[in-house]
């Protein structure tokens, strides 16, 4: 198994792009000049749109929520009370909540070379260790706080648990 940088870029596992920026403007509606840091998610698209436009939401329940008061200036306080699961190949590879981002010890692969003519790029195993960010302090997770949190990789475990039976 060899040894490889686990922060393989955008999207990925070890990557805080999830809490990428977003610009909105509407004139007179929304406030300008207004910086929020909830966490929203592309999920929160279609109701937000679907409450603007006065359209019903799908019958069957879908994730994501109206964030249209967040982007009013509103707090919305169960923006950050949100579970954020990541998977690497159908397995559950981390957790989210609010500023907290729980890594599970999972055995992983990044592509370390592009792929050629519709074939897949050599692709290299590695070892993801147990991992505690405070993404408002690391943004970069670069600290490993898990030693200085014990009980909050367990909290969050315990979440997933409990979602994982029902």
């Amino acid at each position: 198994m060899a040894e490889v940088q686990a922060f393989s870029g955008a999207g990925s596992l070890m990557s805080s792009k999830a809490g990428s920026g977003c610009l909105v403007s509407w004139p007179g509606v929304i406030p300008k000049g207004k910086v929020s840091h909830d966490l929203v998610t592309s999920m929160d698209t279609l109701p937000t749109i679907c409450h603007l436009t006065g359209t019903p939401l799908p019958a069957k329940k879908i994730d994501g929520m109206n964030i249209f008061p967040a982007l009013q200036g509103k707090k919305i306080k169960k923006l950050n009370k949100r579970y954020f699961y990541y998977y690497s190949n159908e397995k559950p590879s981390a957790i989210r909540k609010g500023n907290w981002k729980y890594i599970l010890p999972i055995r992983d692969a990044v592509a370390t070379n592009p792929g050629k003519n519709g074939k897949n790029g050599k692709t290299e195993t590695f070892q993801q260790t147990e991992a505690l960010y405070n993404l408002k302090k690391n943004v970069s997770e670069s600290k490993n706080v898990i030693q200085e949190y014990p009980e909050m990789p367990m909290s969050l475990k315990m979440h997933w648990l409990h979602l994982t039976k029902l």
